[in-house]
């Protein structure tokens, strides 16, 4: 079996993939199933309020008949058929009958899946927090539904943002004995046993118009589960620094941002509204090296208070992440890149290869975020990825501890003012230093990390959250600003 997780976020459809259902005595509402556009009329009256449980509506899949293949190159036939290979390897056929694919095999779910919290729970069935009720395939937009009923004080955070229509990412657990490459057919049976187009080029289209991706035509979902936790992801980054081992599909589809053209990403207010952040700090990035120097850049220099934080606190985040990052973005402090890495790896083992690293990311932060709204390979990620989004809760002790950081780590005008106030001040009579010149390095000079591309694009993403949450373009440039300092 080649193991993979499929994110139904991967897909261009055009609402969110998670809602929370209204559910009363007599039944699912009418009307609620009618505007999300759900396939589940034949059973609106079964599903009745159960004490301690919610349901979600879940969109799973899309078939690759009418949505393609998603950003992480897998492709999901609608149903048996033949597939007409536009370029068969030597001794391969130009016609492949494929398996049932999404009718034969989606039926399945509800039979062996079960609802995680984290993927690493799903070979334990006792340790599941929900349960797959209804499955089936929307047929007039060709598309995988689920409805899962979960355990309240177990998702409590995920239901409270959707009942606030804040999002929530799921990622489905999938297995396939084999799968079959969209250009020459080759049918592989494990993840080393890739062909050429797969292995090196996935997602790119031929000169005849082909896209490379590979088509799971007996799909086994076994389970759907929360996405990756923050730490995970920057801790997989230095790992593959730090060592060459094998990845699985499920490292790669983190690893990976590929994606569709712009025009068929934009699906959703909430994308909508992270572009025109993106591209509203990209031109605030511009603007600041076109001018060179900026006074406000002193308020994240050392002398300023802005930088390290005390180990106490520093422990709070790196245990609470999710929740302190919410805090973080409600009380507007932004933590440094540095800063923000080290607490996301700590305890990992990984601060050698961090160290190394380090340089190279930074090199990369004075045009951030212009290099990745002109990289449409990763742009579908960095608009709909909810990782740093953090959610509410912590307690009060929390909010406490992490608002001792508004002083030193805060981009609204007060705080900074202080901080300038302070930088300044703290130099020695003989004369102040000029403002710090802010420039860019060029390609050549940054040198080619992928490693060093992917935590800049992690940071990135933690900012454009960071500036979602400000709604003050003092704060939204400041945000800007301190990964120049």
């Amino acid at each position: 079996m080649i193991p993979k997780i499929i994110r139904a976020s991967s897909f261009t459809f055009d609402e969110p993939v998670v809602k929370l259902m209204e559910v009363h005595s007599k039944g699912i509402d009418k009307g609620w199933m009618s505007k999300r556009a759900a396939a589940f009329d034949d059973i609106l009256s079964e599903i009745k309020p159960q004490k301690g449980r919610s349901f979600l509506h879940v969109i799973t899949v899309g078939s690759m008949e009418t949505y393609g293949s998603n950003t992480n190159s897998d492709g999901f036939n609608r149903k048996a058929r033949e597939f007409h290979v536009p370029f068969p390897y030597k001794g391969g056929k130009s016609v492949i009958v494929l398996d049932g694919g999404l009718e034969k095999y989606h039926k399945l779910y509800p039979k062996n899946g079960k609802v995680y919290k984290n993927h690493k729970d799903n070979k334990d069935p006792s340790k599941s927090s929900g349960d797959i009720v209804y499955e089936t395939i929307n047929d007039d937009l060709d598309r995988g539904e689920l409805i899962i009923s979960v355990d309240n004080n177990v998702w409590g955070n995920e239901i409270e943002n959707l009942a606030n229509d804040r999002p929530v990412f799921l990622s489905q657990g999938c297995g396939v004995r084999t799968d079959v490459c969209s250009i020459c057919g080759y049918r592989r049976t494990s993840f080393e046993d890739s062909c050429e187009h797969v292995s090196k080029y996935k997602l790119v289209i031929t000169p005849e118009g082909h896209q490379v991706f590979v088509v799971n035509d007996a799909p086994r979902f076994h389970d759907i589960s929360g996405v990756v936790v923050p730490a995970d992801k920057i801790v997989f980054a230095l790992r593959k620094v730090a060592s060459a081992e094998d990845l699985t599909s499920a490292e790669l589809a983190i690893q990976e941002g590929y994606t569709l053209p712009l025009e068929l990403q934009i699906h959703g207010r909430r994308a909508a509204d992270r572009l025109g952040m993106l591209q509203k700090m990209a031109a605030m990035e511009k603007e600041i090296l076109m001018a060179g120097q900026d006074p406000c850049v002193e308020a994240f220099s050392k002398g300023s208070g802005f930088g390290d934080i005390d180990e106490s606190t520093a422990g709070l985040i790196a245990g609470n992440t999710d929740n302190s990052l919410d805090i973080l973005k409600d009380i507007k402090v932004v933590l440094p890149v540095e800063l923000f890495l080290k607490l996301l790896a700590r305890g990992s083992g990984e601060d050698k290869a961090l160290d190394e690293v380090l340089p190279a990311v930074k090199d990369r932060m004075p045009t951030l975020f212009s290099d990745i709204l002109g990289d449409s390979g990763c742009l579908d990620s960095v608009l709909s990825d909810g990782t740093y989004e953090g959610r509410p809760g912590g307690g009060l002790g929390l909010r406490r501890a992490l608002s001792g950081l508004v002083p030193s780590h805060s981009v609204e005008c007060g705080p900074v003012t202080r901080r300038v106030t302070l930088r300044i001040i703290g130099f020695p009579k003989e004369g102040l230093p000029a403002v710090k010149r802010l420039e860019k390095r060029s390609s050549e000079e940054l040198g080619e990390n992928k490693a060093a591309d992917y935590l800049a694009r992690e940071y990135g993403k933690y900012l454009l959250s960071a500036g979602c949450g400000c709604r003050d373009g003092f704060a939204e440039r400041m945000v800007v600003l301190q990964k120049f300092a």
